[in-house]
């Protein structure tokens, strides 16, 4: 029986040890990305045990949209009372303070 194992493992052999120092140095990357990842998730996890009252940013954004539309309508309300229309009268208060 021939062998040609031997010539075959001559040619692939240095390809071999090439691809399997990459495969160590991906698995070593894989395990600091694993890693760091963990870190993060347990450091959020303790964040929002240590404040429960920490809202997240989607729920702050819908906040403040709120916010800004309630102080819109009421500057449009504060504008209407300070400024009637052509022909208007300006309301008593504000009458009666020009009069004083």
């Amino acid at each position: 029986m021939f062998d040609h194992s031997t010539p075959i493992q001559a040619r692939l052999g240095p390809r071999h040890e090439s691809l399997s120092a990459e495969i160590v140095r991906l698995r070593a990357a894989l395990i600091v990305r694993d890693t760091a990842l963990a870190t993060a998730r347990d450091e959020l996890a303790a964040l929002r045990a240590a404040l429960p009252q920490l809202r997240t940013r989607e729920a702050l954004q819908k906040q403040c949209a709120l916010l800004q539309g309630r102080l819109e309508a009421l500057q449009q309300t504060l504008v209407k009372a300070h400024c009637p229309p052509h022909g208007g009268r300006p309301d008593r208060g504000h009458a009666s303070a020009e009069a004083a």
